[in-house]
């Protein structure tokens, strides 16, 4: 071979094919095999780094979506995660892969590229690889999957919104005739509220809402020290149509969140949280529940409060049409 081709930096001729030296046995991994795992990755932590990435642009004015639309499609925040650790993964990977590799010219007569060597070090970054994929398959996948359901769920129940011609004006009658306004047990009604709600959009029928807390003698009414007590929420709305529209469009819908699911008290079905360590520590022990009944939506919140006796009489006093 001449002199030409050991020189240090290396001249490629038309006829010389290049093969990959190697430092120290290494060979070189496939990077798509990266590149996916680091799509893969940068997509599942849409829900935090994405957020703080949107959060940043928000607050210097440079973002375009706005946090209400980002609570119907989280996509961009996605995105935003996913441009982030794509980008900067696979400029670490390709440096890595490339540090110790130079190009040398085989010899002109033979075009036999040298064999890849079964190296250790591969094993363990495909092993690497294949268990950050594997971990997000398990973590992320299914709540992307549930993610994608509630989007098409909502969409298809903003499809379906009742039409707001021709509904008979609600006035506002007595709290006492819409609430119970009677002990249960121990808890006492406080002062019920009654008045006209301000729905978005206003342009839409507006309900008449009926409110009552129930508490312990004595016990604090707010704050961080409150005690257990039973907020109850009676809706009136125009007709039936738009009781269970509302009733879903409030995230009392299975179907829209997952948080959600329906059960059996007393003989009716109504919504509501599904019990879990995270929803025991948001909503206490009593869970969060609701129903409609012909034109009417129910909404008992207890906190820290068997919710039983209160469910019991709210349902036959407002069966439910579910």
């Amino acid at each position: 071979m001449s002199s030409e081709y050991r020189r240090s930096t290396a001249t490629i001729t038309k006829n010389a094919p290049i093969a990959p030296e190697i430092r120290s046995g290494a060979t070189i991994p496939a990077p798509s095999s990266a590149l996916s795992v680091f799509a893969l990755l940068g997509w599942g932590l849409g829900s935090s780094l994405g957020e703080g990435i949107w959060y940043t642009f928000d607050s210097l004015g440079l973002s375009d979506f706005g946090r209400e639309m980002l609570a119907h499609d989280a996509t961009p925040l996605h995105f935003f995660s996913l441009h982030i650790i794509w980008q900067i993964g696979m400029g670490v990977a390709l440096g890595i892969v490339l540090s110790e590799t130079r190009l040398v010219p085989t010899a002109s007569t033979t075009n036999v590229i040298p064999a890849r060597k079964l190296n250790l070090g591969n094993i363990l970054l495909f092993g690497v690889m294949a268990l950050a994929v594997a971990w997000y398959g398990i973590r992320w996948v299914p709540d992307e999957y549930r993610g994608m359901r509630g989007q098409r769920a909502f969409a298809k129940h903003a499809a379906e919104k009742p039409s707001s011609d021709n509904l008979p004006q609600i006035e506002t009658v007595p709290a006492d005739a819409m609430l119970i306004l009677t002990p249960f047990g121990e808890y006492l009604p406080e002062r019920a509220s009654a008045g006209t709600g301000h729905f978005v959009p206003m342009s839409g029928p507006q309900p008449q809402i009926y409110s009552v807390r129930y508490s312990l003698v004595g016990a604090p009414e707010g704050g961080p020290n409150v005690g257990p007590h039973v907020d109850v929420h009676v809706q009136e709305w125009p007709n039936a149509d738009w009781a269970k529209w509302e009733l879903a469009d409030n995230w009392f819908s299975p179907s829209l969140d997952s948080g959600m699911e329906e059960s059996i008290k007393f003989g009716n079905r109504i919504v509501g949280v599904r019990m879990n360590n995270r929803t025991r520590q948001t909503w206490g022990s009593g869970g969060r529940f609701g129903w409609y009944s012909n034109n009417h939506i129910i909404v008992i919140e207890p906190y820290s409060v068997d919710p039983d006796d209160f469910l019991k009489k709210y349902l036959e006093k407002y069966p439910s049409t579910l």
